[in-house]
């Protein structure tokens, strides 16, 4: 179940086309599903254990990352039990990544937030992700397998990771001028005028990544990351890889985004400037060519044998008809001809939805500027909660990402990400128009109650 262990007590997955961050019809599947999944978490944290009967399938297996071996629905039904009496959830926040639907499957990303306090314990909040298969049978959504549960506390290998935060946490770019004024901000931070300055972590606070500190690595996307579709100057890139080289600290380059500047033109990764090879420079076609195929790369330098050793471990290897089919795609020059006319499509679907923002949401909105990638981060005005907006959103099915999901430390709640990397139609229009009345209702209750 999702409840953890008493022992182990207790927000871009963007895809090219994907549900995650974009418009959906009212009354989509994709709501419907994510119902079931907070209804769960409701009865958990409500204690009704009813949940087991009502929404596991007959042929249900979980696998939480804290049980030796899956779970069926009988054992799920006995830890279960057992778990609500010896421990209270308090509290809980979900954060969907991905929602997607086909026929009567559908599969779930999503992170999360708990407060739980164990009987004669002190209340502790962690942090975690699952990922849920739900099936719908007799018109209803059932789970018929999960797995997931809290995140590990040590950071060794990440070729995927959620390096907005993980950026946030190792090197810190200083107080926001915007979200969460006085908080530690991104690696960037939006404008409405433009990419700021300063678009990368700045010599000065990165310097705190101090020998004693004991960091492992460092993870960061400078290249149009999610979700504030910036990139990072060159020298500022040089001398973050000469700091992690003098501590000998490894640096994990997130480059999923690099075929997509606008103007074709690609910055030069971190791994240029390497000299001991303590760089590793992660791609994929996710983003741009096969969202299904789940093919990516790796320039692994000194660690390239460790990578391979893991790789075997965990997933042994990717389909060979797809990297062969990839390989085929890039050789011919059908990729590259393919992304000339991907890029200036992405720019447009960005204009047009910076313009829709500046015409339907209050006129305080900041909007980022980027210069490639697919998503658009918005700060809202002082008092417009986008956890609660989220929820609105939702029901009528309209997904966005609330700005907390992309900070550990729940910051930039009055922040949202979009996504244009959807084909623009009618449907995103409205939508648009929906979240900026909401948006401009919101922001004058808040005014109000402020007054």
């Amino acid at each position: 179940m999702h409840t953890p262990p008493i022992t182990a007590v207790l927000s871009g997955l963007l895809v090219f086309f994907a549900f995650a961050s974009g418009a959906a019809a009212q009354d989509s599947p994709e709501a419907a599903v994510w119902s079931a999944v907070e209804r769960q978490w409701r009865a958990e944290r409500d204690g009704d254990e009813s949940w087991v009967d009502e929404l596991l399938s007959a042929d249900f297996v979980g696998w939480p990352k804290e049980s030796p071996a899956p779970r069926n629905k009988t054992s799920t039904r006995l830890w279960n039990a057992f778990n609500a009496g010896q421990t209270d959830i308090l509290e809980f926040e979900l954060y969907p990544q991905s929602i997607v639907v086909h026929g009567n499957m559908a599969v779930v990303h999503y992170l999360y937030s708990v407060a739980v306090e164990p009987d004669g314990g002190e209340v502790t909040v962690t942090n975690g992700r699952y990922t849920d298969v739900l099936v719908r049978l007799d018109a209803e959504w059932k789970f018929i397998s999960w797995h997931g549960g809290r995140r590990s506390g040590r950071l060794i290998v990440a070729l995927r990771a959620t390096l907005a935060a993980a950026a946030e946490r190792a090197v810190h770019a200083g107080p926001s001028a915007g979200c969460a004024a006085g908080a530690a901000a991104p690696p960037v931070t939006p404008r409405a005028t433009g990419p700021p300055a300063t678009t990368g972590a700045r010599s000065a606070a990165a310097a705190r990544l101090r020998p004693a500190a004991r960091y492992q690595v460092v993870a960061l996307s400078s290249r149009y990351p999610n979700p504030l579709g910036v990139t990072m100057p060159d020298e500022a890139r040089r001398e973050l890889v000469r700091l992690v080289e003098r501590h000998k600290v490894a640096l994990i380059e997130d480059d999923v985004y690099g075929d997509l500047r606008f103007d074709g033109q690609r910055p030069r990764p971190a791994d240029f400037h390497s000299r001991d090879g303590r760089v590793m420079t992660c791609g994929s076609f996710s983003k741009t060519a096969a969202p299904g195929y789940r093919i990516g790369w790796v320039l692994a330098g000194r660690y390239a044998s460790e990578i391979e050793r893991l790789k075997r471990s965990f997933s042994c290897s990717s389909g060979l008809l797809q990297q062969l089919t990839l390989s085929e795609f890039v050789a011919t020059g059908d990729y590259d001809r393919y992304l000339k006319t991907l890029r200036p499509v992405l720019q447009c679907n960005a204009e047009r939805m910076s313009a829709l923002v500046a015409a339907h949401f209050p006129a305080e909105t900041r909007t980022s500027k980027p210069v490639g990638g697919s998503v658009l981060w918005l700060e809202l005005p002082a008092g417009v909660d986008s956890a609660a907006l989220f929820d609105r959103a939702m029901a009528h099915g309209i997904s966005i990402a609330p700005g907390s999901v992309f900070s550990p430390r729940e910051h930039y709640r009055n922040c949202i990400r979009l996504s244009f990397g959807h084909p623009w139609s009618p449907r995103i229009e409205e939508a648009l128009r929906w979240l900026g009345r909401d948006v401009c209702r919101a922001a004058a209750q808040a005014a109000g109650g402020a007054d």
